[in-house]
């Protein structure tokens, strides 16, 4: 009988519940993922390093894996800075909000996004 009496208010606090479930198990997933992450800011960090190795040795490293990660990004993989360095110069490539991409360019000294 009381099924019956307080049938609609069970249906719409059920349906709020599922829906604050899905919110936050999809804030969680975006969190754990790739979202809130700056990987623009986060391979900027390494200019510095590579640009002491070019002076060190003359060329560019030819990756960023070997050298020291930045204080405070464990969240972050060094390996999505997509680095890449020829003879003039290194860029890295990010991933840029939904669809967009970043790019360093050491030659110009800037980002780009597109």
């Amino acid at each position: 009988m009381w099924l019956a009496k307080y049938k609609k208010s069970l249906i719409v606090a059920s349906c709020i519940l599922v829906a604050l479930g899905a919110l936050y198990l999809l804030s969680i997933y975006y969190l754990l993922t790739n979202g809130f992450r700056h990987y623009d800011t986060f391979c900027s960090r390494y200019i510095p390093q590579i640009e002491a190795f070019k002076t060190a040795h003359g060329v560019f490293p030819k990756t960023i894996l070997d050298f020291e990660k930045p204080s405070f990004s464990w969240r972050y993989d060094p390996a999505e800075c997509n680095y890449i360095a020829d003879t003039d110069g290194f860029s890295f490539q990010v991933s840029d909000g939904f669809i967009g991409i970043g790019i360093y360019l050491s030659n110009e000294k800037r980002w780009v996004y597109d």
